[in-house]
């Protein structure tokens, strides 16, 4: 979790930290490098449902994500296959050419 301003790291969350306490404001809440910007109110309690991308099937080196806009921000391979991320339009890309998809709110997305 950053701030947006300063991008120092305010908190974190992982599998075995799910939570982290924040004043309101506004926040980047990092996955890879993608970021999911989020506003918490005075005594608001956010539960962020990030879509998940999974691959099956897939070699060591696996396939890069990309966000709409060509940023790298996550992999998945044979050694992690799947990933977090927050809502949007990413793309992978396959024997040169970009197969684009759309991430939901708590969506999974299979990718082989």
């Amino acid at each position: 979790v950053l701030d947006p301003e300063t991008g120092e790291a305010l908190g974190s969350v992982s599998s075995t930290n799910a939570s982290t306490a924040v004043m309101p404001g506004r926040y980047l809440v990092c996955f890879g490098e993608a970021r999911w910007p989020v506003e918490v109110a005075q005594g608001q309690h956010l539960t962020l449902r990030p879509g998940v991308v999974s691959g099956s099937g897939l070699d060591v080196n696996g396939l890069t994500i990309f966000s709409a806009d060509g940023k790298k921000v996550a992999g998945i391979s044979a050694s992690r296959s799947s990933f977090p991320l927050p809502p949007g339009d990413y793309y992978v890309e396959v024997n040169k050419q970009k197969i684009p998809f759309t991430l939901g709110e708590g969506d999974a997305v299979q990718l082989r």
